[in-house]
């Protein structure tokens, strides 16, 4: 299946540039990047952060499934699938709308195995249901109801 191969080879792609762009600066370096406000910065990060054994780096890769930009969301999911070997249906090109259902389920997975980190995901539904709520319907301004 082409999406299968897809996935294989941006798995070994991003294995293959994190060994050679090592982050220099180490945690900290990611963690400015991911508060960037460009987001080759941020996907950047999301790469070199599935390499991380920081207590966080799961949480921070499910919270940048949300995030503004396609390759953001692509590392940051190629990156999940790697290390929980899980994709719960998550496409980074689907709108929010459709991803919604697969981040909930990498939240779940989450708190299943640490049940006291329920609050570190609030915000980040919490945010996804006002992005939700506020995007434009399917059918346009014009439609009719």
């Amino acid at each position: 299946m082409k999406v299968n191969a897809f996935w294989a080879a941006l798995s070994a792609m991003s294995l293959a540039l994190a060994a050679v762009g090592c982050d220099p600066a180490g945690r900290a370096g990611i963690e400015q990047r991911l508060a960037s406000e460009e987001p080759q910065d941020r996907a950047g990060a999301a790469r070199d952060l599935a390499q991380s054994n920081a207590p966080d780096t799961d949480i921070r890769l499910i919270h940048l499934l949300a995030d503004q930009d396609e390759a953001v969301r692509f590392f940051a999911a190629a990156a999940l699938h790697r290390r929980t070997g899980e994709r719960f249906g998550y496409r980074a090109e689907a709108p929010l709308r459709e991803r919604e259902g697969a981040i909930a389920q990498y939240v779940q997975w989450y708190c299943q195995k640490h049940p006291d980190a329920g609050p570190r995901f609030e915000g980040l539904m919490a945010g996804m249901k006002t992005l939700e709520h506020n995007a434009p319907s399917p059918g346009g301004e014009g439609s009719s109801s």
